[in-house]
C-alpha cells in the first residue's frame, strides 16, 4: 500500500501544480510557465499510472504496460525539463538553442515508439520482491537491454538539466540553489528506479518521490515570483492611482485657469465697449468746455474759472481711467518692444481705482526701470490683481494701523526691470508661504477667494521670462515684486511721421488757412471740432472742395474709418498720408490692428483741439 499511497499523493500534487502553471501562463510575461506546466503534467501522468496500477492489482499484463507507459512518460518528462531550462522568457520553441531542439525531438521521436512497441521488457526475468520490514510486496518485470539503453538516454537528458542548473547556481541566479538540491534528490531516486527496474537492487520504486523533489522548489520559486509581481502590480496601481489624481487635479487647475482667463477676456470686452461709449460723450463735453473757456475768456469770475478748471480736471481723470481700461482690455497677445513698466503701473492704478479706495494712503514711486519686451494688457492685468489683493489685505488690519499700499518701479542691481506692490496687511501665513502661486491656494478662502489670481499672474509673468519674488514689506505686510529681463539692444520708441509731400505746400502758397474735412457720426462732436479748429485758423470745409487734411472717426456705421482709409489710399494717396483718425476705443481685433499700424496717425477721445490742430499742421508740413 505504501507505493500506491506515495503515487496518489504525487499524482494529486503534480496535477494541482500543472493546473496552476497553465492558468498562470495566460498572464502577460508568464508564458514560460506553460513549459513547466508540461513538466508537472508528465509527472502527474507517471504518478497516476503507478497509482491506478497499484489499485487495480499486479497482473502480468498490467505490469508490462505500466513499464512501457512509464518509460514513454519519463522520456517526455526529461524533454520537458530540457525545454524549460533552456527556453527564453516567452517559452517558445523558436527560443530554444538548436542542439536542444534536436536532442528533444530525436529523443521523443525515438524513445516513445520503442518504449510502447519495442522489446524493452525481458519476460524471462520476472521478480516478486518481499519487503516485510515495511510491509511491501513489489512485483515487476526487468528491462531488456534496449529498455536499459532507453533509460540511460532519459537519464542523460536529466543530467544535462542538472549540470545547467549547477552552472546557474554558481553564477548566483536566484532560486537555482533550491532547484539544484531538489534535482539532486530527483536524480538519485531516478537512478534508484533504474537499478530496481534492471534487477540490480531490490527496493520500492522512488520515481514518484523524485518528481516531487524536483518540481516542488521550482513551483515554490514560481509562486514567490508571482507574489512579488502581485506586490509590484499593487505598487504600480497605487502609483498610477496617485498620478491619475494628480493629473485630474492639474486638469481641474487648467480648467479653472481657463475659466479665469475667459472671465478676464469677457471683462476686457466689456471694458472696451464701456470705454468706447464713455469716450464719445466725453469728447464733446471736453470740446464744449474748451469752447466755453474760449468764449468766457478773461472776463470770467474766479468762481467760474475754478468751476471750469474742476470740470476739465474731471474730464482728464475720466479720460485717464478709460485709457487704463483700454490697456486692460487689449488681448492681442503681442509683445511691445521697449515697454516701460511705469506706463503699466499707471494704467493698472487707473483701472484699480475702486479697489484703491479701500486704503487710507496709496503711495507711488516710479524710478526709471529698463525697457522690456512685454504684452502691456496682460501685465496690466497682473498689476491690477496685485493691487486688488494688496488693498483687500491692508483693509483687514486697518484697526491696528493705517492701511497703506505702495506701488513702485525701479531697476534692480542686476539690471532687470522691477515693479513692486507692498501692503500693510497681515502678510502671508508661514504655512502656505512656499505654496503661494499654486492653484487654489488662497488666504481669503472664507471671503470667496479662488486662489487662481496669483496662479494666472504667475503664468503670465513666466511667459514673459520674468519671475515673482514674495517677501515681507517694511510695514509688516506682504511684498510682491515682479521682475523682467531688459530689452536686448537699443530700442527706438520714437515714431517718425511720414514726410509730407509737395501738395500741401503748394496749396499753402495760394491761401493762408488750411482746409480740413472732418468726418464723424456724432453731431455734437462734429460741431465741437468745427468750432474748435476754427479758433486755430483751420477751415473745416464740406465735400467737393480741396482739402489739406482729413479727420475721421474710427467706428462709424455704413463706412468706418478703416474702410475710408483704404478707399482714400487708392483714390487720393496724397490725402491718405494726411489723414488723422480719432477714436473712443478700438473694440475689435481688426480695429486694434489698424490703429497699431505705423502709417496711421491716431488720437484718442476725448481729444484736445490744440493737440488735433498741432497734429494737422505737422502732417501738412
Amino acid at each position: 500500500m505504501l507505493p500506491t499511497l506515495l503515487a496518489g499523493i504525487a499524482f494529486a500534487l503534480h496535477t494541482a501544480t500543472a493546473l496552476v502553471m497553465f492558468r498562470l501562463s495566460g498572464a502577460p510575461g508568464w508564458r514560460r510557465v506553460r513549459v513547466f506546466g508540461f513538466v508537472a503534467l508528465t509527472g502527474a501522468i507517471y504518478s497516476g499510472v503507478d497509482f491506478f496500477s497499484g489499485v487495480g492489482g499486479h497482473t502480468e499484463q498490467l505490469v508490462s504496460w505500466v513499464l512501457r507507459i512509464n518509460l514513454s512518460v519519463a522520456a517526455l518528462h526529461s524533454a520537458s525539463w530540457l525545454a524549460f531550462t533552456f527556453s527564453d522568457e516567452r517559452g517558445s520553441w523558436r527560443g530554444l538553442p538548436r542542439w536542444v531542439k534536436r536532442y528533444v525531438g530525436w529523443s521523443v521521436a525515438t524513445i516513445v515508439p520503442l518504449a510502447m512497441f519495442g522489446p524493452v521488457i525481458d519476460t524471462t526475468r520476472r521478480f516478486v520482491l518481499e519487503l516485510p520490514e515495511i510491509g511491501v510486496t513489489v512485483r515487476g518485470v526487468a528491462s531488456s537491454a534496449l529498455g536499459t539503453a532507453l533509460s540511460i538516454v532519459i537519464l542523460l537528458g536529466l543530467v544535462i538539466t542538472y549540470v545547467e542548473q549547477i552552472r546557474r547556481w554558481r553564477r548566483g541566479v536566484e532560486g537555482a540553489g533550491a532547484l539544484v538540491a531538489g534535482f539532486t534528490i530527483f536524480l538519485l531516486c531516478g537512478f534508484e528506479e533504474f537499478l530496481v527496474a534492471s534487477g540490480v537492487i531490490r527496493f520500492i520504486f522512488l520515481a514518484d518521490v523524485a518528481f516531487l523533489a524536483a518540481i516542488f522548489p521550482v513551483g515554490l520559486q514560481i509562486l514567490t515570483r508571482f507574489r512579488q509581481d502581485a506586490a509590484r502590480l499593487h505598487d504600480l496601481s497605487e502609483r498610477l492611482s496617485h498620478q491619475v489624481g494628480e493629473r485630474t487635479a492639474e486638469r481641474d487647475v487648467a480648467r479653472g485657469a481657463l475659466v479665469e482667463q475667459e472671465r478676464l477676456a469677457a471683462l476686457g470686452r466689456i471694458a472696451a465697449g464701456v470705454g468706447h461709449e464713455v469716450n464719445n460723450p466725453l469728447a464733446y463735453l471736453a470740446l464744449s468746455l474748451d469752447e466755453l473757456k474760449e468764449l468766457i475768456g478773461r472776463t470770467a469770475t474766479p468762481d467760474v474759472q475754478r468751476a471750469l478748471a474742476n470740470a476739465n480736471d474731471g474730464v482728464r481723470r475720466i479720460r485717464d481711467v478709460v485709457q487704463g481700461l483700454r490697456s486692460y482690455a487689449r488681448q492681442d497677445g503681442t509683445l511691445t518692444a521697449g515697454l516701460d513698466l511705469r506706463t503699466v503701473a499707471r494704467d493698472a492704478a487707473r483701472v484699480a481705482t475702486v479697489e484703491l479706495r479701500r486704503v487710507i494712503r496709496f503711495e507711488t514711486s516710479y524710478d526709471e526701470p529698463p525697457l522690456i519686451d512685454g504684452d502691456a494688457s496682460r501685465l496690466v492685468q497682473v498689476v491690477v490683481n496685485l493691487l486688488a489683493n494688496g488693498a483687500q489685505a491692508a483693509e483687514r488690519t486697518r484697526e491696528l494701523r493705517p492701511s497703506t499700499l505702495r506701488l513702485s518701479t525701479r531697476r534692480t542691481k542686476e539690471g532687470w526691470a522691477e515693479l513692486e506692490v507692498a501692503d500693510s496687511g497681515p502678510g502671508f501665513d508661514a504655512a502656505i508661504l512656499d505654496r503661494i502661486g499654486e492653484p487654489y491656494v488662497t488666504t481669503r478662502a472664507n471671503e470667496g477667494g479662488t486662489g487662481l489670481g496669483l496662479f494666472v499672474s504667475w503664468s503670465i509673468i513666466d511667459a514673459h521670462g520674468g519671475r515673482m519674488v514674495i517677501g515681507v514689506a517694511p510695514e509688516g505686510g506682504a511684498l510682491i515684486a515682479i521682475q523682467f529681463p531688459p530689452v536686448v539692444g537699443d530700442v527706438d520708441t520714437a515714431t517718425t511721421p511720414d514726410a509730407p509731400d509737395s501738395g500741401p505746400r503748394a496749396l499753402k502758397k495760394d491761401r493762408d488757412r488750411l482746409r480740413v474735412l472732418v468726418i464723424d457720426d456724432e453731431p455734437l462732436i462734429l460741431r465741437g471740432l468745427v468750432r474748435g479748429l476754427g479758433r486755430f485758423d483751420l477751415d473745416v470745409v464740406g465735400c467737393e472742395q480741396v482739402y489739406d487734411a482729413i479727420v475721421t472717426d474710427l467706428m462709424m456705421p455704413v463706412m468706418g474709418g478703416i474702410e475710408f482709409a483704404a478707399w482714400l489710399a487708392e483714390a487720393h494717396p496724397e490725402l491718405r498720408r494726411r489723414l488723422v483718425v480719432i477714436t473712443g476705443g478700438a473694440t475689435s481685433a481688426e480695429a486694434e490692428a489698424f490703429v497699431s499700424r505705423d502709417d496711421v496717425r491716431v488720437l484718442v477721445k476725448p481729444i484736445q483741439v490744440k493737440e488735433l490742430a498741432a497734429t494737422i499742421r505737422t502732417l501738412t508740413g
